[in-house]
């Protein structure tokens, strides 16, 4: 078995699987959907919150806010031995805005509506984890409108999971293949941004192969 890459961007990658059962093809979709571990908010504190949106809302709309982080440095909340979290297993984060310094900030005028982006969500240590970035939207993710005299401030938790326990922590938005010649199939597959595409693949493949080494100990794959 063996990968041809087709064409790669940051958070996009197309490549071929030459080679290869189409019963390892979708091994390998399953995994880059639903086994890579990344991080997502888990846990939301609202400690206060004056739009028209409610809190479920809102901690909903959190958890699917895509965070980079060095995934490595983690482990899931049930295989660490501290008794209600530490820094190996969760991060802390923070947020507290107001329709008044955001629109001063902004140099908005007359009344007009502030957001609540991905962008006001701090981590308050130094784990390295932010919120995902795009191109085409540079000031973060929208999640609450705020009108004048709104505001909203929160505490949140983030934990290492997998996309098979919640779609939150999911790190790809489209993985799929197409059967073409000779026992290749040709795979199409894009990020939400938390991981490049290229690191999915490669710990994807990681993954099949401790998976398949459970099986067959003396299994060379390479």
């Amino acid at each position: 078995m063996s990968v041809e890459i087709l064409k790669v961007k940051d958070f996009y990658l197309q490549f071929i699987l030459k080679n290869s059962d189409i019963s390892i093809a979708n091994a390998i979709r399953r995994i880059l959907i639903s086994e890579i571990p990344t991080m997502a908010i888990d846990v939301v504190t609202f400690e206060i919150n004056s739009t028209i949106q409610q809190d479920e809302f809102l901690a909903h709309r959190l958890g699917l806010v895509p965070l980079v982080s060095n995934n490595e440095q983690f482990v899931e909340t049930k295989d660490c031995n501290c008794p209600n979290g530490c820094p190996k297993c969760i991060v802390k984060l923070t947020c507290d805005v107001n329709y008044a310094e955001k629109a001063k900030l902004q140099g908005l005028t007359d009344n007009q509506p502030v957001y609540l982006t991905s962008m006001d969500i701090h981590s308050d240590n130094n784990s390295g984890i932010r919120p995902v970035v795009y191109k085409n939207c540079p000031h973060g993710i929208q999640i609450a409108k705020l009108n004048p005299g709104q505001c909203i401030k929160f505490k949140a938790t983030a934990k290492l999971g997998k996309g098979k326990y919640h779609a939150k922590w999911a790190p790809l938005s489209i993985a799929t293949f197409v059967p073409s010649e000779n026992n290749s199939h040709v795979f199409t597959m894009e990020t939400n941004g938390s991981l490049t595409a290229l690191d999915a693949l490669k710990k994807a493949l990681d993954i099949l192969y401790e998976k398949l080494n459970q099986i067959n100990p003396n299994l060379n794959f390479e």
